[in-house]
């Protein structure tokens, strides 16, 4: 692949040239109808994005300065993973031990310039690696309810060096996440969708924590094709972005609330389906 960023402006040329293959193995081994063993391995590329590599600059707000950073690389992710599956009538339960080694780590990184103003960019870490364990459980009850509930566990590590922020950070932390689906009566759903991740590292200093939860609900009208919804994001209005920078050259503490909690109304027309009894 072959990245050409011409910066008019400064009248220059960025040319990033690589080659790759991203190959995938999965191998599963049937205990019996109801169990199986897994492993997997991939690797996986996440390249970055255009605002990440455009280098002209824009105020955030009047303190904080972004600048993209046409030198970036994109971060490869070699993944091993291995597990075993239970299934019975509706209800699956998936567990996964996982280890992940990451090259040219991609990470926010914050600058003092000058007047106490800030300089937000992207640049490449050495290397990350995380392992940990996921557990995934998917349950039908009878006719009106479906779960779909993971945890995830996990040890992280990165390599800041190239960036002079110090030798190896690690940390642990935790993510879980709940989808449920309800159906009180005919021709009614009901949806909620939480989410939370625990506090994790970055270069230079971490990320907190972050908590959400969102509520659906459709109604089919009868004897048409058509369809209410309704939904409410954020509806405790806890979701927020924290992160912490502590290095000898700069101390800060950023939060970042938006306007979360938003509520939408609709009316959908389905031109396909059956006409609903």
């Amino acid at each position: 692949m072959r990245i050409t960023s011409r910066l008019y402006g400064l009248d220059s040329v960025v040319t990033t040239d690589y080659w790759m293959a991203y190959p995938t193995l999965h191998v599963s081994y049937a205990i019996d109808e109801r169990q199986e063993l897994q492993l997997n391995y991939s690797l996986r590329v996440n390249r970055p994005e255009a605002d990440d590599l455009n280098p002209f600059p824009e105020y955030q707000n009047p303190l904080t300065l972004r600048v993209g950073n046409p030198y970036l690389k994109p971060e490869k992710i070699h993944s091993v993973e291995a597990g075993y599956q239970w299934k019975k009538g509706g209800t699956t339960i998936l567990g996964t031990l996982y280890y992940r080694y990451v090259t040219n780590k991609l990470t926010p990184v914050t600058r003092y310039l000058a007047n106490n103003v800030l300089l937000a960019t992207k640049e490449n870490l050495n290397n990350g690696s995380s392992a940990g364990a996921e557990l995934v459980l998917d349950a039908e009850i009878g006719k009106w309810a479906t779960l779909d509930l993971s945890g995830n566990l996990f040890y992280d590590q990165i390599d800041a060096t190239r960036l002079g922020y110090g030798n190896r950070k690690d940390a642990v932390a935790w993510s879980a996440s709940l989808n449920a689906n309800f159906v009180p009566f005919k021709n009614t759903l009901l949806q909620i969708n939480s989410r939370y991740l625990s506090p994790s590292l970055l270069a230079q200093g971490r990320s907190e924590g972050a908590f959400s939860t969102d509520i659906g609900a459709k109604y089919e009208i009868p004897r048409s094709r058509l369809s209410f919804t309704a939904t409410l994001s954020d509806v405790f209005d806890t979701f927020k972005r924290v992160h912490s920078i502590d290095t000898p050259q700069l101390r800060q503490r950023l939060e970042q609330k938006m306007k979360t909690r938003v509520f939408c109304i609709g009316l959908s027309w389905n031109f396909n389906a059956p006409r609903q009894e």
